[in-house]
Protein backbone atom coordinates (compact mmCIF):
# COMPACT_ATOMS: atom_id res chain seq x y z
CA UNK A 1 0.00 0.00 0.00
CA UNK A 2 2.44 2.36 1.22
CA UNK A 3 4.39 1.29 -2.53
CA UNK A 4 1.44 2.31 -4.35
CA UNK A 5 0.76 5.07 -2.56
CA UNK A 6 4.40 7.08 -2.73
CA UNK A 7 4.27 5.90 -6.59
CA UNK A 8 0.98 7.58 -7.09
CA UNK A 9 2.33 11.00 -5.61
CA UNK A 10 5.95 11.01 -6.81
CA UNK A 11 3.48 10.46 -10.56
CA UNK A 12 1.25 13.32 -9.57
CA UNK A 13 4.25 15.39 -8.78
CA UNK A 14 6.21 15.03 -11.83
CA UNK A 15 3.46 14.71 -14.27
CA UNK A 16 1.68 17.85 -12.93
CA UNK A 17 4.90 19.88 -12.67
CA UNK A 18 5.80 18.50 -16.24
CA UNK A 19 2.29 18.77 -17.61
CA UNK A 20 2.58 22.93 -16.59
CA UNK A 21 5.52 23.18 -18.40
CA UNK A 22 4.12 21.57 -21.65
CA UNK A 23 1.21 23.65 -21.53
CA UNK A 24 0.95 26.95 -23.90
CA UNK A 25 1.22 29.60 -20.66
CA UNK A 26 2.98 32.78 -21.18
CA UNK A 27 6.21 32.59 -19.09
CA UNK A 28 8.87 34.31 -20.14
CA UNK A 29 10.81 31.86 -18.47
CA UNK A 30 8.94 29.11 -20.65
CA UNK A 31 9.24 30.93 -23.84
CA UNK A 32 12.75 31.49 -23.44
CA UNK A 33 13.75 27.60 -22.15
CA UNK A 34 11.43 26.96 -26.29
CA UNK A 35 12.64 29.06 -27.85
CA UNK A 36 10.13 31.84 -28.32
CA UNK A 37 5.98 31.76 -28.06
CA UNK A 38 5.36 29.84 -31.23
CA UNK A 39 8.16 27.35 -30.85
CA UNK A 40 7.85 23.61 -31.42
CA UNK A 41 11.44 23.34 -30.73
CA UNK A 42 12.64 20.80 -27.99
CA UNK A 43 12.94 21.87 -24.12
CA UNK A 44 15.36 20.32 -22.10
CA UNK A 45 14.28 20.52 -18.14
CA UNK A 46 16.44 19.73 -15.39
CA UNK A 47 15.17 17.80 -12.12
CA UNK A 48 17.26 17.81 -9.45
CA UNK A 49 16.72 15.26 -6.48
CA UNK A 50 18.95 14.11 -3.50
CA UNK A 51 16.12 11.48 -2.85
CA UNK A 52 18.00 8.02 -3.55
CA UNK A 53 15.06 6.08 -2.83
CA UNK A 54 13.09 7.50 -6.27
CA UNK A 55 15.83 7.39 -8.64
CA UNK A 56 14.40 4.45 -10.61
CA UNK A 57 10.74 5.08 -10.17
CA UNK A 58 11.52 8.51 -11.71
CA UNK A 59 13.60 7.74 -14.46
CA UNK A 60 10.10 5.34 -14.96
CA UNK A 61 8.08 8.15 -14.74
CA UNK A 62 10.29 10.88 -16.64
CA UNK A 63 10.40 7.90 -19.41
CA UNK A 64 7.30 7.38 -19.77
CA UNK A 65 6.55 11.12 -19.90
CA UNK A 66 9.02 11.62 -22.62
CA UNK A 67 6.48 9.20 -24.94
CA UNK A 68 3.54 11.18 -24.15
CA UNK A 69 5.59 14.33 -25.35
CA UNK A 70 8.57 13.67 -27.35
CA UNK A 71 9.40 17.23 -27.49
CA UNK A 72 10.24 17.47 -23.85
CA UNK A 73 13.64 15.95 -22.19
CA UNK A 74 14.03 15.67 -18.31
CA UNK A 75 17.25 14.89 -17.11
CA UNK A 76 17.60 13.71 -13.44
CA UNK A 77 20.27 14.77 -11.46
CA UNK A 78 21.17 12.90 -7.95
CA UNK A 79 23.34 14.15 -5.71
CA UNK A 80 23.93 12.53 -2.84
CA UNK A 81 24.45 15.81 -0.55
CA UNK A 82 21.42 17.70 -2.55
CA UNK A 83 20.66 20.27 -0.29
CA UNK A 84 24.58 21.70 -0.14
CA UNK A 85 24.82 21.17 -3.40
CA UNK A 86 21.14 23.18 -4.31
CA UNK A 87 22.55 26.03 -2.52
CA UNK A 88 26.02 25.98 -4.98
CA UNK A 89 23.39 25.50 -8.24
CA UNK A 90 21.42 28.76 -7.40
CA UNK A 91 24.55 30.69 -6.30
CA UNK A 92 25.94 30.18 -9.46
CA UNK A 93 22.50 30.83 -11.64
CA UNK A 94 22.40 26.95 -12.47
CA UNK A 95 18.74 26.77 -10.99
CA UNK A 96 16.77 23.14 -11.90
CA UNK A 97 13.41 23.23 -13.42
CA UNK A 98 12.09 20.80 -11.09
CA UNK A 99 13.35 20.01 -7.64
CA UNK A 100 12.93 17.70 -4.69
CA UNK A 101 15.23 20.11 -2.38
CA UNK A 102 13.12 22.47 -0.28
CA UNK A 103 14.49 24.85 2.16
CA UNK A 104 12.56 27.35 4.33
CA UNK A 105 15.52 30.27 3.39
CA UNK A 106 13.95 29.46 -0.45
CA UNK A 107 10.37 29.29 0.40
CA UNK A 108 10.51 32.74 2.31
CA UNK A 109 12.58 34.49 -0.55
CA UNK A 110 10.08 33.66 -2.69
CA UNK A 111 12.13 31.03 -4.89
CA UNK A 112 9.51 28.37 -4.68
CA UNK A 113 5.89 27.66 -6.87
CA UNK A 114 3.00 28.22 -4.90
CA UNK A 115 1.43 24.90 -5.64
CA UNK A 116 -1.75 25.56 -2.93
CA UNK A 117 -4.40 25.82 -5.83
CA UNK A 118 -3.65 22.66 -8.03
CA UNK A 119 -6.45 20.24 -8.59
CA UNK A 120 -4.69 17.30 -7.39
CA UNK A 121 -4.74 18.05 -3.41
CA UNK A 122 -8.28 16.63 -3.75
CA UNK A 123 -6.62 13.10 -4.24
CA UNK A 124 -3.98 13.82 -1.78
CA UNK A 125 -3.99 12.46 1.86
CA UNK A 126 -5.27 15.60 4.24
CA UNK A 127 -2.19 14.63 6.47
CA UNK A 128 -0.24 14.44 3.92
CA UNK A 129 -1.24 17.89 2.60
CA UNK A 130 -0.82 19.06 5.92
CA UNK A 131 2.81 18.09 6.23
CA UNK A 132 3.59 19.78 2.85
CA UNK A 133 2.10 22.99 4.36
CA UNK A 134 4.34 26.05 5.21
CA UNK A 135 4.02 26.92 8.74
CA UNK A 136 4.82 30.50 7.99
CA UNK A 137 2.55 31.32 4.93
CA UNK A 138 -0.49 28.36 5.04
CA UNK A 139 0.74 27.55 1.22
CA UNK A 140 2.13 24.16 -0.54
CA UNK A 141 5.41 24.82 -2.07
CA UNK A 142 5.99 20.89 -2.50
CA UNK A 143 4.12 17.28 -2.74
CA UNK A 144 5.39 15.08 -1.39
CA UNK A 145 6.82 12.07 -3.28
CA UNK A 146 6.83 9.13 -0.84
CA UNK A 147 5.39 8.31 2.50
CA UNK A 148 7.40 6.50 4.96
CA UNK A 149 7.32 5.92 8.87
CA UNK A 150 10.54 5.90 10.56
CA UNK A 151 11.05 4.78 13.89
CA UNK A 152 14.26 2.93 16.35
CA UNK A 153 15.06 -0.35 16.24
CA UNK A 154 16.98 -1.88 19.15
CA UNK A 155 18.12 -5.20 20.41
CA UNK A 156 15.15 -6.38 23.29
CA UNK A 157 17.61 -8.87 25.07
CA UNK A 158 21.06 -6.67 24.89
CA UNK A 159 18.89 -4.13 26.60
CA UNK A 160 17.27 -6.54 29.23
CA UNK A 161 20.70 -7.65 29.95
CA UNK A 162 21.92 -4.29 30.57
CA UNK A 163 18.86 -3.72 32.77
CA UNK A 164 17.61 -0.94 30.44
Amino acid sequence: MKKKLAAVLSAVVVIALLAGCSGSGNSEAAKEKSGGADSAKNVKLQFFTGKVETIDLMNELIAKFHEENPNIEVEQEYQKDASNVFKVKLASGDVPDITTVVTQEYVDQGKYLDLSGEAYWSRVLPAIKDLTTDVKSGKQFKVATNVSMGGIFYNKALFEELGL
